[in-house]
């Protein structure tokens, strides 16, 4: 009868340990859910638009929006010119804490506008929103629509996506 007993107090005690492990491995389960959702919740990047820059003529453009990301200076530099006036500033973008994004269109003689919406940080990912309006009716001169915004650098951002409103255009590995 004793052993009966034993087995019994025996079962009940390591009935009553893997509870309590079961109970700590599922909340610390439902804690590291929480805290990857929460990682993946998108934020708000400020976009700060650049004006005073022309794409370079030795650029080719494909049909339609085209979109970059440039992270460093040297081939900003290699891309823009500067459109200096007599009453325009010019602002250069810093290449140490920001990239440079680019909206392009090939030249045209129809009235055409391109312009950066917003951008959110989820993870890894940027997702950066714009919008391209054009007209039908011809222009008596030939016009190259083009946006440029910088953004903050985030070292552990490796895409960014270009919508234009809730279609995808063009993805884009970085390497900051």
């Amino acid at each position: 009868m004793e052993r009966k007993g034993t087995k019994l107090l025996f079962c009940v005690h390591y009935r009553r340990i893997i509870m309590k492990n079961f109970r700590c491995l599922t909340l610390l389960a439902f804690l590291f859910c929480s805290i990857s959702k929460m990682q993946a919740q998108p934020i708000p990047v400020q976009l700060n638009p650049l004006s005073g820059f022309f794409l370079s003529d030795k650029i080719t453009l494909d049909k339609g929006l085209n979109c970059m990301v440039v992270t460093k200076q040297k081939d900003f530099i290699k891309l823009f010119g500067i459109a200096k006036t007599a009453t325009n500033t010019i602002s250069m973008p810093d290449f140490n804490k920001e990239q440079v994004l680019v909206l392009a269109m090939p030249e045209t003689n129809k009235e055409a506008t391109i312009k950066f919406d917003h951008a959110t940080k989820a993870g890894t990912v940027i997702e950066v929103y714009c919008e391209e309006h054009r007209k039908k009716e011809p222009l008596t001169y030939t016009t190259l629509p083009l946006a440029l915004a910088s953004i903050p650098k985030y070292n552990d951002v490796n895409t960014i996506k270009f919508y234009d409103g809730n279609s995808l255009v063009d993805e884009i590995k970085v390497k900051q």
